[in-house]
């Protein structure tokens, strides 16, 4: 038996047609995008476990090598290097108690500008912590305080002090029954610090 289809709808253009194509195209890209993507995501996650870091781990164990290696390399420059640097720091204080010897003379020309009758300077000398002294010989002990008073007044030294006081003979000769008896003592101080450089 034969049956026959009527299709009411005016025939499609060919434009319309295309469209239709063109639009079920976009709906499957637009399902198949979604899907890329997250296909896209797990290879860059895959990628990034399996390779970068592999390449970094690879890195790190050359940098370890070579730390390793400086370590066992320049061990001995780095302990010589370190032992100089504390040598150095433990001769500061040494090489700041430097002082230049014309220092002392130069203090003696400003205590004593001009000889004194009666007063001598026996010697000059350098204590093992740096601090100077001066011996010197007075007729009397009023005398000998007036010296000390002016190392004590002038301000280029500091913590100075008497260290020792003698009474010491002036003339040996049995002969005689009234000796002459003199003051012997010695005075210690230390320079004001200044420039080093200005020492040397």
């Amino acid at each position: 038996m034969k049956s026959f289809t009527f299709n009411l709808l005016p025939k499609k253009t060919k434009e319309e047609v295309q469209k239709e194509e063109e639009r079920d195209q976009s709906a499957i890209y637009t399902g198949i995008l979604p899907l890329f993507a997250v296909c896209m995501w797990l290879a860059l996650i895959l990628f990034n476990g399996l390779v970068v870091d592999r390449v970094k781990a690879n890195w790190q164990d050359a940098i370890d090598k070579k730390e390793k290696r400086i370590e066992s390399e320049y061990s001995a420059i780095l302990r010589q290097n370190g032992e100089l640097v504390k040598k150095t720091q433990a001769l500061e204080s040494v090489v700041q108690l430097d002082i230049n010897p014309d220092r002392l003379f130069q203090l003696k020309e400003e205590i004593f500008p001009f000889p004194e009758q009666g007063i001598v300077i026996d010697g000059y000398g350098r204590e093992r912590d740096g601090t100077f002294n001066v011996t010197i010989r007075t007729p009397d002990l009023f005398t000998f305080s007036r010296v000390a008073r002016r190392f004590t007044s002038n301000e280029s030294i500091k913590d100075v002090y008497v260290s020792s006081v003698s009474m010491v003979v002036a003339n040996q000769n049995p002969t005689l029954l009234d000796q002459a008896r003199e003051i012997s003592g010695r005075i210690r101080f230390n320079f004001v610090e200044t420039d080093i450089s200005q020492d040397l």
